[in-house]
């Protein structure tokens, strides 16, 4: 019995001691939207241009915000073909940005991101974000977002396409496309924050499973 509860006593110890370190001081790691980034393109600079020249439609009366955002004017770019593979699914559109915010404020800005097939029809989806509250005037900004993961059931041959509907307080310097595929492994450091869940849980467990032979 003692034996039992010493040996709970020292996994929840252990978990105790590990969370105030659970914040590991190394260099942050850029996120991840996929298990293997396939391929990532720059766009122009002459689409952000237009980007900070762009002046946003007006949603009609008595539009949803969701409705008003795919009916919107849009700023469009459409990548170089893709071919993606059924074996590689799922994937996913990645947006990152860099630039700087104008003012003191919310820096927020919304997108419209997709697929463009051989015809020419484009399926897209409302990218919202990326964004930061609070920003100060002339900070320096990374920002990213990514759309949900889509499934192809064969092969195609596609053209990843993304849509500029608005920003504010944002001066645009450079933005990338990025396409994932597959699920995102967890990282080092949230592998290393799930480890003290996992001891207290194990310690529970040999709580419980000690009541139950009581």
């Amino acid at each position: 019995m003692n034996l039992v509860k010493h040996i709970a006593s020292m996994l929840l110890g252990v978990a105790l001691a590990v969370l105030p370190l659970s914040a590991p001081a190394e260099a942050p790691q850029e996120k991840q939207f996929g298990k293997t980034l396939v391929i990532e393109h720059e766009i122009p600079q002459e689409i952000i241009a237009k980007y900070a020249a762009f002046k946003p439609s007006q949603p009609e009366k008595g539009e949803s915000a969701l409705v008003a955002s795919m009916l919107a004017d849009t700023v469009d770019w459409r990548g170089p073909e893709f071919k993606a593979s059924a074996s590689s699914n799922p994937y996913t559109l990645a947006l990152k940005i860099t630039g700087r915010a104008k003012g003191d404020g919310n820096v927020a800005m919304l997108w419209q991101a997709g697929w463009t097939d051989e015809e020419g029809v484009t399926r897209s989806g409302a990218l919202p974000g990326p964004g930061k509250l609070d920003a100060k005037a002339g900070e320096q900004l990374t920002l990213a977002a990514a759309a949900g993961p889509i499934t192809f059931t064969q092969d195609r041959t596609l053209y990843p396409s993304l849509g500029f509907v608005r920003s504010s307080n944002f001066e645009f310097e450079s933005a990338r496309l990025q396409v994932w595929s597959g699920v995102a492994n967890p990282t080092a450091v949230e592998s290393f924050l799930s480890f003290p869940a996992v001891l207290v849980g194990l310690a529970f467990f040999v709580i419980v499973w000690w009541f139950k032979r009581s």
